[in-house]
């Protein structure tokens, strides 16, 4: 059985391993990006926290010696807290005693140029004023009214420059990403799809036929495994469809062969002993009809054993040269018969290795064609010859024998050529065989199946009004196949 592969569907589409790649860029940046803005956060937050604890062991205790004093701040607390203040200016550090009323009763240096109202800021914790972080305690002045408020608090400029260098830090690691990324990505993907470019590259030369062999399993157990072992159970109840399917044909066949012989002899007797008239036009008719019979029940016992895959190089050195020197000899009284011109030019030595039997059948059909379907006047050439080439064709080798079939006939259409070497299709233009009606439709594709039982390819190329060219190419025998 033929194995047929779908170009077009290699050729067109996006390539599975690149959306795969794009697919992980777009993963590795969204989580890098995800990574980064908590990274960001979290600093923040840090940061900001470690601030707070300072700011809450300050003003603990600054209002724990307030409350000593009864909020006054003596000449010496001033001294102090204002050098405080003057060691953490970077840091924008201050002091304010003030009432709910805005009422200012001290402040150190330091103080923003737009100090914060009381009324703007929460007892609850610290809280962000104008690039400040300040945290409010009320003290604990019963008897004083208005209430008193004690602010301590720091600027945030070195926390914005710490995020300011994280953020560039996170920015050229993106960058990075972007770069080197796509190319991490799709040598990625290359790797995670290995496994299953070797199951493709396996499922490929898999053939329908009981030696086509199974998907290998990897013994991993997984998806690939039960995908390969999906894929083999399907490809067995395929086989065994087939194989019915060429059991049933091959038996019809053979059943049909005694039945068809039996008729044949005794029309024949009661011909031979019938005089010439109207009953012996019909018996006439009758044994036609059996010879008909029979050519087709033969074909279609040969085409069981290609289905069969019993139509196999079997070793044999083959003389191809005199099979088609065998074959011309044989057609040149029918080609004379319907005035043609049947030309055996440049039969070259070439010796290859296959089944003698099969291979006469597919050069003599060839030839038989070429003449049913040239009109007369016009001339079939056949040739055969010895072509090498510099790198391994499909044939896997770069030296094969080509054999050619050429004729002058009215051409094959275009949109028919890919259909001729199914069974029983004929052609309803070009090469329609008005003067032929016993045509199967077999005969090509009985030959395409010999042709790829030899590890052999059959091309067809064809013009209405201009005839036809058929070449079979076979690999050359050699010394390994000894």
């Amino acid at each position: 059985m033929p194995r047929t592969t779908n170009v077009s569907l290699k050729k067109s589409g996006t390539s599975f391993r690149l959306r795969t790649a794009i697919f992980l860029f777009f993963v590795v940046i969204s989580v890098g990006l995800a990574i980064g803005a908590t990274l960001r956060f979290g600093t923040r937050v840090a940061l900001e926290n470690e601030i707070d604890l300072l700011l809450e062991e300050d003003a603990e205790e600054i209002s724990q010696v307030l409350q000593a004093t009864s909020i006054q701040v003596s000449d010496m607390l001033e001294i102090e807290w204002n050098r405080r203040a003057s060691i953490h200016e970077l840091h924008h550090w201050f002091i304010r005693i003030i009432q709910e009323d805005d009422v200012v009763l001290w402040e150190s240096i330091g103080i923003p140029n737009e100090a914060p109202p009381v009324h703007s800021l929460s007892i609850a914790g610290p809280l962000d004023w104008k690039n400040y972080r300040i945290i409010q305690r009320q003290l604990a002045t019963p008897d004083k009214k208005p209430a008193i408020y004690l602010q301590v608090g720091t600027g945030l400029d070195n926390l914005n420059r710490d995020l300011w260098l994280l953020d560039r830090l996170l920015a050229l690691t993106l960058l990075s990403l972007c770069l080197i990324g796509p190319l991490s990505a799709w040598i990625l993907a290359g790797h995670l799809l290995e496994p299953l470019g070797a199951l493709t590259v396996a499922a490929e030369r898999l053939e329908l036929t009981n030696a086509g062999g199974f998907l290998p399993l990897r013994g991993t157990r997984d998806e690939l495994d039960r995908l390969a072992e999906t894929i083999n159970s399907l490809l067995g109840r395929v086989r065994r469809e087939l194989q019915q399917r060429e059991d049933w044909l091959a038996n019809s066949a053979h059943q049909l062969r005694s039945p068809l012989a039996a008729i044949t002899c005794n029309v024949e007797v009661v011909a031979n002993r019938t005089q010439e008239g109207p009953s012996r036009t019909m018996l006439d008719s009758v044994l036609d009809e059996c010879a008909a019979l029979t050519m087709l029940v033969n074909k279609l016992l040969l085409l069981s054993e290609a289905d069969s895959d019993r139509i196999q190089p079997k070793h044999q050195k083959v003389d191809l040269a005199r099979i088609v020197r065998q074959a011309c000899e044989i057609y040149e009284g029918l080609a004379i018969s319907h005035q043609l011109e049947l030309q055996a030019s440049e039969i070259h030595p070439c010796i290859i290795e296959g089944n003698e039997n099969y291979l006469r059948h597919v050069v003599q059909n060839l030839i038989d064609n070429a003449i049913k379907y040239t009109p007369p006047g016009g001339h079939v050439t056949v040739g055969l010859q010895v072509v090498e080439e510099n790198v391994p064709n499909e044939l896997g080798t770069s030296a094969y024998g080509q054999l050619i079939v050429a004729d002058t006939g009215s051409g094959i259409a275009e949109s028919d050529l890919e259909k001729v070497t199914e069974r029983f299709f004929r052609a309803d233009s070009g090469r329609n065989p008005m003067a032929n009606p016993r045509g199967t439709g077999l005969g090509l594709s009985i030959c395409q199946a010999i042709v790829q039982g030899h590890r052999g390819r059959l091309t067809i190329k064809s013009k209405p009004g201009e005839g036809t060219t058929v070449f079979v190419d076979f690999p050359l025998f050699t010394s390994s196949h000894v």
